[in-house]
């Protein structure tokens, strides 16, 4: 991908084309889902010629995988920017289950959902959607290990790892069962479980 000009400080044209053509497949896979969106279109929606997504972006296939992409380094980015690098676990729990998942889902969290379904047919989707849970994970382990070196509690990496794993699953199903019309206190139960999991990870899993 280009970089922005710096002697214009503006996103240079490749840049600019290549956003607005992924800025409009994905609003219309959150409209409509992903099989009956051509490249046509796109092309319609972003107000330019299907040739031009052709050479900023590719085909449909590599127009998918970047949108992919594209979501993947804004919701990482959004991350970083509501709860710091550094978060305790406390306050990335609070983050992971919170209503804004499940109320009011933007065009962004649309596109996504159907974009994980599409990941079962694409390995290369696969393989960008298990590097960004990883990293996920990760940031959940790395919070885990900071709390306990603060409260002088001993954990292992492994048992962060395990514990965190166990979170992210928590709480991406949460999200999907309150999209289906589940109580709220029920998401609060969800959240208690993670706190519990995080409470007790030490103790609770074991290190081989």
């Amino acid at each position: 991908m280009s970089t922005p000009s710096p002697s214009r400080g503006r996103p240079s044209l490749a840049v600019t084309r290549r956003r607005e053509a992924i800025a409009a497949f994905l609003s219309l896979i959150a409209e409509r889902g992903l099989d009956t969106v051509t490249l046509d279109d796109v092309a319609h929606r972003a107000g330019m010629q299907r040739s031009v997504i052709r050479h900023y972006v590719g085909n449909r296939s590599e127009l998918i995988v970047a949108a992919l992409d594209e979501l993947v380094d804004g919701y990482r980015g959004s991350v970083v920017e509501t709860i710091g690098e550094s978060p305790s676990t406390e306050v990335l729990l609070d983050y992971l289950f919170g209503s804004h998942w499940y109320r009011d889902q933007s065009t962004a969290d649309r596109a996504l959902d159907v974009l994980f379904r599409e990941a079962s047919r694409s390995e290369a989707m696969r393989d960008r959607l298990k590097m960004a849970y990883e990293s996920f994970v990760t940031v959940v382990a790395e919070a885990l290990l900071r709390d306990a070196r603060e409260h002088s509690t001993h954990l292992t990496v492994e048992q962060a790892l395990a514990t965190a794993y166990a979170i992210v699953c928590l709480a991406e199903h949460n999200v999907d069962l309150q999209s289906l019309g589940f109580d709220a206190h029920q998401a609060d139960s969800a959240h208690r479980a993670a706190r519990m999991l995080a409470t007790h990870a030490a103790t609770e899993w074991p290190s081989s």
